[in-house]
């Protein structure tokens, strides 16, 4: 499930299993996500990576939060994560979470099934897609639109044509994508209309 993420705001998404979710990447919309969960039982927050604009909310959860460990310094460092220089501050508390630390191909229980970590630096040193049922949860490494470059001190542009020719490798090309940023597509409705990647991908 989709929740469409305001301007400068990432999408967050909702996986369910049976009575059981996991929110990925929670920066806003909050009255909505918490109106989705009501009554479910959540197993815990995936975040793709330590941008502001995909862990605003992550405070407001009781639950385990998982980020890879390649960004943790990332994460608590507000003049490198964007809250230093944005309007609305950090709202959680850094020693209140139950922040996990997750490594390259950490694979996460949920209820009879698990999540798959798949480490895809690039955007961020840590930046990690989500495979679970099907679907590739892609954050800022792949959009329709994009591939994650960035001019932040985090960014690799070399990590991160590794990472996109790594999915493509790894994954058919009608997995369904679902990003930070804009539409629900494939990986190969993203090889026709993205000319970054289709470049990224013609390079030896």
């Amino acid at each position: 499930m989709k929740i469409i993420g305001l301007k400068g705001e990432a999408n967050a998404y909702i996986l369910r299993r049976f009575d059981g979710v996991m929110l990925v990447d929670p920066s806003c919309n909050y009255e909505e996500i918490v109106e989705k969960i009501s009554g479910l039982k959540l197993w815990g927050i995936l975040l793709t990576h330590a941008h502001k604009n995909h862990i605003s909310l992550i405070g407001r959860f009781n639950c385990p939060v998982y980020l890879h460990k390649d960004d943790y310094f990332l994460f608590i460092d507000d003049s490198l994560n964007g809250f230093k220089d944005s309007e609305s501050k950090r709202e959680y508390d850094l020693n209140r979470l139950d922040l996990k630390l997750v490594d390259d191909d950490t694979k996460l229980e949920f209820v009879d099934k698990r999540v798959e970590v798949i480490h895809t630096p690039g955007h961020t040193k840590g930046s990690v897609c989500y495979y679970y049922d099907g679907k590739l949860y892609t954050g800022d490494t792949l959009t329709i639109k994009g591939a994650g470059f960035s001019k932040r001190k985090s960014h690799s542009d070399y990590q991160l044509k590794k990472s996109v020719k790594m999915l493509y490798e790894r994954f058919s090309v009608n997995t369904i994508v679902c990003p930070g940023h804009g539409k629900d597509t494939t990986l190969l409705e993203i090889r026709q209309k993205n000319e970054k990647v289709r470049k990224i991908l013609k390079e030896e």
